[in-house]
């Protein structure tokens, strides 16, 4: 899922109200996808089907329940709903060194073990980094400009830091500009680029 509808700048204009953030609740179903789906039609137009959305029909059951460990949040302005984003576990990946080469465990003597099998025939396991995805984040437009966008996703790397994650990554439409740069600005890095998309990551 790319993200949309966010909030591209620093805070320029900030609330007048303060700022609520916390776990998404059963009650804020209708809200959210609301609000989540608004962006996409602003990005996409026409194009834009609600049926290739189908996580968002049940929020809860997509990314709140099981042992996954999922998490969405949603920001509020008083009563209102006014920005979204997920936080989900990631497959662990390999922890590259700057050499592109896969870092790996020590042995149980604190000796490095070996990445072809010497070093007396002890091979070496992969190293493997804790990884989640952020996703989902929408700022109601007349909301944005504010920092909104900006203290959801310092609220989720936060979140990610206590729940052990050592790396976080996300993905956007790679044709949009505010978004790659939004990312950008926050230490997040291009690790890869396909046909449609920019794919990021931030060590923790």
């Amino acid at each position: 899922m790319t993200d949309h509808g966010f909030d591209p700048t620093s805070s320029t204009h900030a609330p007048t109200q303060p700022l609520l953030i916390r776990g998404f609740r059963a009650a804020d179903q209708a809200a959210a996808r609301t609000l989540v789906l608004a962006g996409l039609a602003e990005r996409w137009g026409a194009a834009m089907d609600p049926a290739r959305n189908t996580d968002l029909d049940d929020i809860t059951a997509s990314y709140c329940s099981g042992a996954g460990g999922g998490l969405f949040v949603v920001a509020h302005l008083g009563d209102k709903l006014v920005a979204t984003g997920a936080l989900t576990p990631e497959e662990e990946e390999e922890e590259m060194d700057a050499e592109g080469e896969a870092v790996v465990d020590m042995a149980h003597d604190g000796q490095a073990c070996s990445r072809g099998g010497g070093g007396g025939g002890y091979q070496g396991r992969r190293a493997t980094v804790p990884t989640a995805r952020i996703s989902r984040m929408s700022v109601a437009k007349e909301h944005r400009a504010q920092g909104v966008g900006g203290r959801v996703l310092a609220w989720l790397m936060n979140e990610a830091r206590e729940r052990g994650f050592r790396r976080v990554v996300c993905e956007t439409t790679k044709t949009w500009i505010d978004a790659v740069r939004f990312y950008e600005r926050r230490g997040f890095r291009m690790v890869r680029e396909d046909e449609h998309d920019r794919h990021f990551e931030v060590m923790l």
